[in-house]
């Protein structure tokens, strides 16, 4: 890392932009773009160090806005076993009330295609989705339950209820 740069552990991304703008890695293509190179290696630095501090709050804020509709990363499951390990219910709730709405989001959109025109898609879409959906919403529960969030894991079952009898989910945590 340089030597004079300091993380502001408040925003993720702009401190891996301050990071490889201070090692000379921000550039300017001929068409006027700015790139940065090295992103890949700065994310990781930034998320380790962020991690380091417990800076959970700039973490989850940072990860909340990624699609989660298809899979996870390491990312979210290294902070989601760090929260969990450290007891910060909050954190984690509100880390997994993102993955939610992103899946809850592409169940949705494909509910309401196949509601509109059955056949415009293959049934395995929504099955995918739906399954996507009823697995982040489990994980949410159980993490509720092991933090004895009685109104959350109630919360998390009507939904995975509704989700299960083939109705659009509603989310009011």
């Amino acid at each position: 890392m340089a030597k004079d740069f300091q993380p502001t552990y408040k925003n993720v991304h702009e401190d891996i932009e301050r990071y490889l703008t201070a090692i000379g890695k921000r550039q300017k293509t001929p068409d006027g773009f700015i790139v940065f190179r090295g992103y890949d290696d700065a994310r990781d630095l930034m998320f380790k160090l962020y991690l380091e501090k417990c800076a959970y709050e700039p973490l989850v804020n940072w990860l909340r806005v990624w699609n989660w509709e298809n899979n996870y990363n390491n990312f979210l499951l290294t902070l989601t076993e760090e929260l969990s390990r450290r007891q910060h219910w909050i954190h984690l709730k509100r880390l997994w009330d993102g993955v939610l709405a992103k899946r809850r989001g592409a169940y949705n959109a494909v509910w309401k295609i196949m509601k509109k025109e059955p056949d415009a898609l293959p049934p395995r879409h929504l099955e995918r989705a739906k399954g996507l959906l009823l697995e982040s919403l489990e994980r949410t529960k159980n993490f509720a339950q092991s933090f004895g969030a009685a109104e959350d894991v109630s919360a998390c079952a009507k939904i995975i209820e509704r989700v299960e009898e083939g109705k659009k989910p509603r989310i009011r945590r």
